[in-house]
């Protein structure tokens, strides 16, 4: 199987044996979520932006054997592809003295 991060940062899995897997950012950039952003009136004086989010970007057509990881953001605009996950960032992620996530143990889809 091969595995094609196609977020911006490295990825570290750790399995359940204790081996770590770091997944570094695909050359072809990133898979995004195109976004249009609409200034809204002020609430309690503070902006208030209303976003629509548009179609998924820079994700490659399914190839057998490859999986594509990809954002939560991505992941959720692609349900009907079986080849994209996204690291699992739920309580279970390893995270360092500040509660910053450092690794996941898998991923969800």
């Amino acid at each position: 199987m091969r595995f094609r991060n196609l977020t911006p940062h490295a990825i570290t899995v750790v399995r359940e044996d204790g081996c770590e897997t770091v997944f570094q950012p695909d050359p072809q950039g990133p898979a995004r979520v195109s976004v249009r952003t609409e200034t809204m009136p002020a609430v309690a004086g503070f902006r208030l932006q209303q976003q629509a989010f548009g179609q998924v970007e820079n994700l490659p057509e399914a190839e057998d054997g490859t999986v594509l990881i990809v954002s939560a953001l991505v992941l959720a605009m692609c349900k009907d592809r079986a080849d994209v996950v996204a690291p699992d960032t739920g309580r279970d992620a390893i995270r360092d003295d500040l509660r910053l996530i450092v690794a996941v143990r898998g991923f969800v889809r």
